[in-house]
């Protein structure tokens, strides 16, 4: 009788140990294959990137305060997003907090800038990156729905801002690459497309790896081209014109700058025919040089620092994201020595 007793005593904990051993199996096994399944994925060249997400600009939005200051924020196009590096820009001034809010498309910030200008919370500095086209009134208001934008609940907002950081780092998160069409691959030993030239992060930045553009001169030309057609339709302000709107912007710089605010307004680099159609049609000298020498702000040009004139374009409008550190070195430099941040 007692070594049955004994058994019997056992059984109930051999029985609740079982589901656990079965769970941590499965969690094994999953993260095991989630393993295999990302191994795979970047073995063939594909990244991670996160989609364009309204919450995520909202919160990044949120974080431009600090009571020091010491906080730089970047407006702008897909200029500024490719060709600053915030990790660079972190380990030349580790005193600040770098904060990327610009936007894909050629549509004005001004409006975002505007925004913050007048935000009495804000005082830190605001990089602005814009070519003068996007100077004119009438395209201030571009990225409004960004602007305005407010979540619709908490919930909704927390959940996509946790789904954002997970789109970040994990490459199955995207739909292409799932587990099961990447089993399906697997065994079908199908290709998905080829490895995107561009990822975007979680913190804002679009990485462009133009190795992955099977055709790049096509790829510039045709849209160097699409731009040219553009442009010669637009119609670009008169000098009056482009007065009245360097003076409203530089309004908008005046008054942040008397409660502590600096603004620096850059022109990132363009390359080959897209540098020449953009002189062709609002020249440096003619609306640049014009703007610069009318506004109270920091104006950088690419082509006046001698160590950015060098960078070269792959698609004439965007650095490749092996350059990008060394652009952002090279733009601190100019920063410190115009004396708009400090080391």
């Amino acid at each position: 009788m007692p070594p049955t007793t004994a058994k019997t005593a056992s059984s109930p904990n051999h029985a609740g140990q079982s589901p656990v051993r079965m769970w941590l199996l499965a969690v094994l096994v999953f993260s095991a294959s989630v393993g295999s399944l990302e191994a795979f994925s970047r073995s063939n060249g594909y990244r991670p990137t996160v989609p364009p997400n309204k919450d995520l600009w909202y919160f990044w939005r949120q974080r431009v305060y600090r009571d020091d200051g010491k906080v730089i924020v970047f407006l702008g196009t897909s200029r500024v997003m490719a060709d600053i590096s915030l990790d660079t820009l972190s380990d030349c001034l580790p005193d600040y907090r770098a904060i990327q809010l610009g936007l894909s498309g050629a549509v004005s910030c001004v409006d975002i800038l505007k925004d913050l200008t007048d935000d009495p919370a804000f005082t830190g500095t605001i990089i602005c990156e814009l070519d003068t086209p996007l100077l004119e009134r009438s395209l201030w208001g571009g990225h409004r729905e960004y602007r305005d934008y407010r979540p619709p609940s908490m919930v909704t907002y927390c959940e996509s801002i946790i789904q954002a950081r997970l789109q970040d780092i994990l490459i199955m998160l995207r739909n292409e690459f799932a587990i099961r069409p990447t089993l399906i691959r697997l065994v079908y030993a199908e290709r998905v497309r080829r490895p995107d030239e561009i990822r975007t992060t979680f913190y804002g930045e679009t990485q462009w790896e133009f190795d992955n553009i099977p055709n790049l001169e096509s790829y510039r030309w045709n849209t160097t081209r699409m731009y040219r057609e553009t442009y010669e339709v637009h119609k670009f302000a008169d000098g009056q014109s482009l007065q009245d709107n360097i003076g409203a912007v530089d309004t908008l710089a005046r008054s942040f700058q008397t409660r502590g605010g600096n603004i620096v307004f850059l022109r990132a680099p363009s390359s080959g025919d897209r540098w020449a159609l953009e002189e062709r049609y609002h020249s440096k000298r003619d609306a640049w040089d014009r703007f610069a020498a009318m506004t109270s702000a920091v104006c950088v040009h690419f082509q006046d620092v001698p160590e950015m004139r060098s960078f070269y374009c792959p698609d004439e409008s965007h650095l490749d994201m092996h350059d990008s550190p060394r652009f952002t070195r090279a733009l601190v430099n100019e920063l410190v020595r115009r004396g708009a941040v400090r080391k």
